[in-house]
């Protein structure tokens, strides 16, 4: 389900709390049940470092989860976990999930288990300014015939799935290399 936290400045959703249930032999859940809770507009921002120009080593990736300055996603995700744990309180789970093993509404509970989301963007977002790292064509500013067509030239976190998304400016940009 999509909910508003009470740091939800625009008045759209910036919660997204989802179940997960899994038999014992087939995950790390061995049986339980978990609601999952996660930031939709997250201020937090990481960082993609190139390295070397040899190609086949890899690049550094800082994904700067919950590094924001003010703990803007820390309170989102708190208030999450608090709306998780209010509907495992409803007598019609209880009955069939029991009590709750743990729970992760503090800070450090919230730190000590935070996982990306499968949407990470703007590692190249596009631009028409010239902090931008990739112009309105996908064209990686400063190197000759390098392209991005992907979620990389996203600029601001989606609160949808970024896979159509990443369809469409591949198919766009592809469009415009003709």
């Amino acid at each position: 389900g999509k909910a508003i936290s009470t740091l939800a400045t625009d008045g759209i959703y910036d919660l997204h709390l989802y179940p997960l249930c899994a038999s014992d032999q087939t995950s790390e859940l061995h049986g339980q049940v978990q609601i999952k809770v996660a930031c939709m507009k997250p201020r937090s921002r990481g960082s993609l470092q190139i390295v070397s120009k040899d190609p086949t080593t890899l690049s550094n990736i800082e994904h700067n989860y919950l590094g924001d300055a003010e703990g803007h996603d820390v309170a989102v995700l708190q208030q999450g976990v608090a709306m998780a744990n209010e509907l495992f309180e409803y007598a019609e789970l209880k009955k069939l999930l029991g009590e709750p093993s743990e729970t992760t509404e503090s800070e450090a509970g919230i730190r000590s288990s935070v996982a990306h989301y499968y949407h990470p963007v703007g590692t190249c977002a596009m631009g028409l300014n010239d902090e931008a790292v990739c112009d309105e064509k996908g064209r990686v500013r400063g190197l000759n015939r390098v392209t991005v067509a992907d979620a990389s030239l996203i600029p601001d976190t989606p609160r949808a799935n970024t896979n159509l998304p990443s369809v469409m400016i591949g198919e766009r940009v592809t469009e415009l290399l003709v």
